[in-house]
């Protein structure tokens, strides 16, 4: 692009290089309408964008790219004014297809690292949220993950797990929801090797496999991973099913009741709920089943979901069994905490002391020597990610805006958080940004 021989010019590039974007953006659009030139018209669509008018912008820049086609640098502006004007406000409001839309055209535009990679993390993040696992899969096969970094990230301040890991992590979980179980297990295996520490991956993996049709050999797989540390309840709900699959139902009740008792929301549990009640009516265990299948119901209808004709068939079953076999009909309490303290001492009975959690043992604050001012308001969100093994995470809050940063230390009431757990929080103003305090169960 050749700089015109114009004293407006020579004031221009001294009003942006000071970032006046404004001033320049008048001279700009002068030269631009006199002269036509790539340069010109490419700053004056950067000046808007600066000045805060992103579709004002994207349609100076696209009048640029139809006259010099070919210019890198205005393709360059085209799409970051594509980004500003719609791909931004397109994930604010969640909107996944206009997303969509404004990253294909973003790269139809330019292979530059950064846009690909911003766009493509953007895609795949909303599009996990909406469970849409085509297009996740789908966006994670425009990154090359071998060129993405296996550091962890600095965000506001903050380590985040590195750009290599969260593609793995959509990648694997695209995957297995996709039931491509083949390419799966591979690509789980693999993320082993890069992150050993991480119990998600050998879990996918052994899942995986039992979708290959090697069910004992998943099972073998999980009991190892399930022997080290503290085996998550998710984790031994996969296991009680896969024994259950295999003909092992004592064991599978026995896993299951496990898993009932490990920490965990109980909206998060009412298929396990339903998984002990199916295999206690196998059992021949009725009250069990139809306590199980009433819980599952009752959580559920108390959150506002649907009730699976499953669940309702299983109470039904359990209660024609019982009634059957001669026993006095069931008479169980009406709510909840009342229901789960029953089947808690169904979980009790078959699990021994040293197989269940053990509480945890409460952390020692640092001494601080000024208090933690909150802005006195409770917010709502849910737990968008926690890192256990250092005791953060993010909350996203329900009425939109930034992800807010959260320490194992700020949190009450909950023994361990959980992805997608609803809580309430305070906001805190401390010397590395926002933080939520007081967080608890919502």
């Amino acid at each position: 692009m050749t700089q015109q021989p114009d004293d407006r010019a020579q004031q221009a590039r001294q009003f942006y290089e000071a970032g006046s974007y404004e001033e320049a953006g008048k001279l700009y659009h002068q030269l631009w309408d006199e002269c036509g030139d790539a340069f010109s018209g490419g700053r004056y669509a950067y000046c808007l964008r600066k000045c805060g008018y992103p579709k004002h912008a994207l349609r100076v820049a696209r009048q640029v790219i139809g006259k010099h086609p070919d210019d890198i640098y205005v393709r360059r502006e085209v799409v970051w004014a594509l980004y500003d004007a719609e791909f931004k406000p397109a994930k604010e409001r969640g909107d996944l297809g206009a997303l969509v839309r404004a990253g294909q055209q973003m790269l139809d535009l330019t292979d530059e690292e950064l846009p690909v990679r911003l766009v493509s993390f953007a895609v795949m993040g909303l599009a996990k949220e909406k469970m849409k696992w085509s297009v996740v899969s789908d966006w994670c096969d425009r990154l090359d993950r071998q060129q993405l970094s296996t550091e962890p990230r600095e965000m506001g301040g903050r380590r985040v797990i590195s750009e290599r890991e969260q593609w793995y992590f959509a990648k694997v979980k695209s995957l297995m929801q996709l039931k491509r179980w083949d390419e799966a297990r591979e690509l789980a295996l693999e993320a082993m090797q890069a992150f050993p520490r991480k119990r998600d991956f050998p879990r996918w993996a052994a899942e995986a496999l039992a979708g290959q049709g090697q069910v004992p050999e998943a099972i073998d797989e999980l009991e190892s991973l399930a022997q080290r540390g503290r085996p998550e309840w998710y984790l031994l709900h996969t296991l009680a099913e896969l024994k259950l699959r295999n003909g092992q139902a004592d064991e599978a009740y026995t896993t299951a009741c496990r898993a009932a008792l490990a920490p965990g929301e109980d909206k998060a549990k009412v298929g396990l709920y339903g998984l002990i009640g199916q295999v206690a009516l196998a059992l021949e265990r009725f009250d069990v089943a139809a306590r199980h299948a009433m819980l599952s119901r009752l959580v559920r209808s108390g959150v506002g979901w649907s009730v699976p004709g499953e669940v309702v068939r299983l109470e039904s079953q359990a209660q024609a069994a019982n009634e059957q076999a001669g026993q006095p009909p069931f008479d169980f309490p009406e709510d909840i905490p009342a229901l789960t303290a029953l089947c808690q001492q169904d979980w009790e009975r078959v699990v021994p002391p040293e197989l269940r959690p053990q509480p945890r043992e409460k952390r020692r604050r640092r001494p601080s020597h000024q208090p933690v001012e909150t802005d006195g308001a409770f917010h709502t969100g849910r737990i968008k990610t926690y890192v256990e093994d250092r005791g953060f995470g993010f909350i996203k809050p329900d009425d939109g805006g930034d992800d807010v940063f959260f320490h194992i230390s700020g949190v009450r009431d909950i023994e361990r958080p959980e992805q997608g757990m609803a809580v309430k929080y305070q906001v805190a103003e401390t010397p590395r940004g926002l933080n939520a305090v007081n967080v608890q169960p919502a």
